[in-house]
């Protein structure tokens, strides 16, 4: 069998280029006011920038010479370098909204203002690393700057949702060994957070009177690994062990109690509520709901650890408004108020499943701002602020 090959003749002609490519450089804006080192953002970058938790100041962590130890709002008392710049401790970058004060004074978080700050509010968020103008001060850290979103002659608004649950969420580590230890099944703990809010702005009077309202609300239902040391079945039941001296396991029974007792009475009264069925722990531990499994807890023998999914919630509703007033038709004087407060509910961990948080930790703080600018003439403009924070905080419940 022959194989003859075969030949075809194509040809190919330049086509007319139906696409025009443009390619332009622009230089990088440039500080030509002062020497501070620093970058801004503006609305659009805000909102569209992704954050966990839709907190504002994190934005902080994008800037040269931030150190950021911690990604998780847990994480934040853990280490005082959390949030350091340029060498700083995390408590010492200064945070104001429209000019006024809102620092965490009690804690010192880092990246943390006392106010609400919602991403759809904020219109102008800048950040100073080093090299501080007169108008700013107060640490050694960063200057955060943050500006409330103000209305316009044409009405504007949103409405939004964020959701994210246990579908996309993996195992924790801790908890997965935990599962592992008791014979439980690999599964994630739940994890379900709910953001949702609205914002509208427009004029009040054309040219003159604008407004700006955000709500936002934030939900979330979690579970977190909790391991509570509290008595075994045995020790329910009346049995107390211990080593002796040889390093064996003694085991003494209610009847050997009573014969060991001088008295010939056994155990104390107020010990029989604990071993009776019918005192306290017969109440809270001996039920059957909660049976010790992890006996690398407690001394191993009469008490041991019980480790259960702990149930948590958090309930937040935010408020910010803002009314700016043009004093003249020109705008050279221009006045603004600003108020923003929070309700926030945190119940934590119950101490055994299907009891009460032990402790709730609330939020209630609110403040405002007034605001007062003059353009007197070309160069010179007049500035007055005065603002007032409360920060309000505290834990319901037993302490520890």
């Amino acid at each position: 069998m022959v194989n003859t090959p075969t030949t075809a003749n194509v040809q190919l002609t330049i086509g007319g280029a139906s696409e025009t490519v443009t390619v332009s450089s622009e230089a990088p804006a440039l500080n030509l006011v002062d020497a501070s080192i620093g970058n801004s953002f503006g609305e659009v970058q805000v909102k569209e920038l992704p954050l966990e938790g839709r907190n504002v100041p994190d934005l902080l962590t994008l800037q040269a010479g931030v150190t950021y130890t911690g990604n998780r709002i847990g994480d934040k008392d853990q280490d005082t370098r959390n949030g350091a710049v340029n060498g700083a401790r995390s408590d010492q970058s200064n945070v104001t909204l429209d000019g006024v004060d809102v620092n965490d004074q009690s804690n010192g978080y880092a990246f943390t203002s006392v106010l609400p700050v919602t991403q759809d509010s904020v219109e102008e968020f800048r950040v100073t690393t080093t090299n501080y103008g007169a108008d700013q001060g107060q640490g050694s850290g960063a200057q955060v700057t943050l500006v409330t979103k103000s209305g316009t002659n044409s009405f504007h608004g949103s409405a939004y949702e964020y959701l994210r649950n246990t579908i996309t969420s993996a195992n924790d580590y801790l908890v997965k060994q935990s599962e592992l230890n008791i014979g439980a099944p690999n599964k994630p703990l739940q994890l379900n957070r709910n953001i949702f809010g609205a914002s509208v702005g427009g004029p009040l009077h054309k040219d003159r009177l604008f407004f700006f309202v955000n709500y936002e609300g934030t939900r979330e239902r979690e579970q977190q690994r909790a391991e509570r040391v509290i008595p075994t079945p045995s020790m329910c039941q009346g049995f107390f062990r211990y080593l002796n001296v040889n390093g064996g396991l003694t085991t003494l029974t209610p009847t050997d109690l009573q014969t060991l007792d001088p008295r010939g009475i056994g155990i104390d009264p107020a010990m029989l509520d604990l071993t009776n069925h019918t005192g306290y722990l017969d109440k809270t531990f001996c039920t059957g709901r909660t049976i010790t499994k992890d006996f690398a807890a407690g001394d191993g023998f009469n008490y041991a650890g019980f480790v259960f999914r702990a149930p948590t919630k958090l309930d937040n509703d935010v408020f910010i408004a803002r009314a700016d007033y043009r004093l003249t038709a020109n705008g050279r004087h221009l006045l603004f108020w600003r108020g923003a407060l929070q309700d926030l509910r945190n119940p934590g961990a119950p101490f055994l499943p299907g009891d009460a948080p032990e402790q709730t930790n609330v939020d209630h703080s609110k403040g405002f701002a007034l605001g007062y600018t003059a353009v007197l003439n070309t160069n010179l403009t007049n500035s007055f602020l005065w603002g007032f924070t409360r920060q309000s905080f505290g834990v319901i419940g037993n302490t520890n």
